[in-house]
């Protein structure tokens, strides 16, 4: 992160403020204070991921496999024959918090802020999968564009895409 000494005065007087504003965080923004003021450049980095960016198309991305699990889980509740679907299965987990912080970002806020996809259980963990989901879930992605009635799958189709 590359900034003037004016910019790193006012972001520093940010993090000053916060400090009295959260007093439970103050250590944290003493810490961030602390390396914007000195120009730590290995610790600047650190900063690059609170200002993160995700395009465009991964957001529509996350909101349509979000779409697709109410979709799964409108099907199997509509289904006659359920006995042969793990129930669990079809829960959305979110993503892994290590490696796909971003992706779960964008879940927390859609649910938590905007309100969408209230339904969804988020765990104890709230949508950390734990465990990296995002190459599994474009696979049951393509599977569940390819089905023809999306909101009304078959049994042999739910199957079809939490096997994916």
């Amino acid at each position: 992160m590359e900034m003037t000494n004016a910019q790193r005065l006012i972001l520093s007087n940010q993090y000053k403020m916060m400090t009295m504003l959260d007093p439970d965080n103050a250590e944290r923004y003493r810490r961030s204070q602390t390396i914007v003021e000195r120009g730590f450049g290995l610790q600047m980095r650190e900063l690059d991921r609170d200002f993160g960016e995700l395009l465009e198309e991964d957001c529509r991305t996350i909101i349509d496999i979000m779409e697709m699990h109410h979709a799964l889980q409108v099907s199997y509740n509509n289904l006659k024959d359920q006995q042969d679907i793990d129930e669990r299965r079809l829960q959305f987990l979110g993503f892994d918090a290590a490696t796909e912080s971003r992706y779960l970002s964008y879940v927390r806020f859609m649910v938590n802020t905007e309100g969408r996809y209230t339904h969804f259980d988020s765990g104890t963990h709230g949508f950390n999968a734990q465990t990296k989901m995002w190459e599994k879930y474009v696979r049951m992605l393509a599977i569940w564009h390819s089905c023809p009635r999306q909101y009304h799958l078959s049994a042999v189709e739910v199957t079809q895409i939490i096997n994916a």
